[in-house]
């Protein structure tokens, strides 16, 4: 599930929080609208993306632990 999902396209940055599983990857789609991630960030646990072949972005979260995990994606 996610919560304060937000672009702020000032500084280019897609953010938002996620209840995570614990030892389950989430998974969260992103358009990335002609736009290229660069890097990505969380409070808690591993992220990491991949661009797919139809311009979208997919977006891994892992934790050990259920908890809610704050992340964000930079673009340029």
């Amino acid at each position: 599930e996610l919560d304060q999902v937000n672009w702020n396209n000032a500084r280019k940055e897609y953010s938002g929080k996620a209840q995570v599983v614990g030892g389950e990857t989430m998974e969260i789609v992103i358009a990335l609208n002609g736009l290229e991630a660069v890097k990505v960030r969380t409070d808690k646990g591993k992220a990491s993306f991949e661009k797919t072949s139809d311009g979208l972005l997919l977006l891994k979260i892992n934790n050990k632990t259920n908890t809610p995990v704050s992340w964000k994606v930079l673009f340029k």
